[in-house]
């Protein structure tokens, strides 16, 4: 239930900015309100969190070790190529809302 509570308050809070939530649009504002006050990657963690609750219930530890490997996949492939962007794209702007918003927690 989090998990889906995270994707659709980050999708809505997106849409009220008219940005587009997928991450191969090109992006016009940083978006810091709403669940983005807390967390710079909401959407990616209900994702993970989806992957955690599928392993817990069929009780499988490959599952397990593939949320592992999503999140390393994410951390270092994705998320670190959108922040890059969005930093030489905004500068101080995103530098600083970075400094204030945790990644993920």
């Amino acid at each position: 239930m989090i998990a889906v509570v995270l994707v659709v308050l980050s999708r809505r809070e997106l849409i009220k900015h008219k940005e587009h939530p997928n991450p191969y649009k090109p992006t016009s504002a940083i978006v810091t309100s709403g669940i983005y006050g807390f967390t710079r990657n909401p959407i990616y963690i209900g994702f993970h969190l989806v992957v955690l609750a599928v392993a817990v219930a069929a009780n499988n530890a490959w599952l397990f070790v593939s949320a592992l490997l999503l999140f390393v996949l994410l951390q270092f492939g994705v998320v670190g190529a959108e922040e890059r962007y969005l930093s030489s794209k905004f500068g101080a702007e995103y530098d600083e809302y970075r400094r204030r918003v945790r990644r993920w927690v």
